[in-house]
């Protein structure tokens, strides 16, 4: 939490600023994702004072947020279907260009036409950033940046060891055995 301070949120406004620069008069948009439905409406809060080319709204989860605040306040009230729906019509619209989402409200959503996906936390499944990466690149040829402070760093390098790890096991099929005697289930 805190305000707009944080080094990771400086370094945010920079990346928008800069491809939204260099995509000028272009359709573009660009989807950031964090882990916590606070850190989601201050990035939103920040990203709108900061310039009149970045139009950042918030995409978070359906769920109440009681536990996420420890309030359960309407500032982390969830969205409803209905409400994401909208949303993601006027993102893709042109309406704003920022969506700036919980990891959670990312199962619901089609990230589509993203030319920037900017992760703001790390990601401790390495699988869900992987299938991020590959999601962006599919459509066009999208960029993945990931923000992290040394901490993360370390965490990042565990992840992307794991999904070595995973990766060669499932080219290496000789690995995984089928049982043709086994009834299937």
């Amino acid at each position: 939490g805190g305000s707009g301070g944080h080094p990771k949120i400086s370094k945010l406004k920079e990346i928008l600023l800069e491809h939204f620069e260099r995509s000028a008069g272009k359709s573009t948009r660009a989807i950031v994702f964090s882990h916590f439905r606070e850190s989601v409406k201050e990035i939103v809060e920040v990203l709108d004072k900061s310039s009149h080319m970045v139009k950042a709204k918030f995409f978070i989860g359906q769920g109440g947020g009681s536990k996420a605040g420890g309030k359960g306040d309407q500032s982390t009230k969830g969205m409803t279907q209905k409400e994401q729906k909208q949303l993601v019509k006027d993102f893709f619209n042109g309406d704003f260009n920022v969506l700036v989402a919980t990891c959670i409200a990312e199962e619901g959503l089609d990230i589509g036409e993203v030319d920037l996906i900017i992760n703001y936390d790390t990601h401790k499944s390495p699988i869900r950033m992987i299938q991020r990466m590959g999601r962006t690149a599919r459509k066009r040829s999208g960029r993945v940046i990931t923000l992290v402070t040394e901490d993360e760093e370390k965490k990042l390098a565990q992840s992307f060891e794991t999904a070595k790890k995973v990766s060669t096991s499932l080219k290496n099929m000789k690995q995984f055995k089928l049982f043709s005697q086994n009834p299937r289930m």
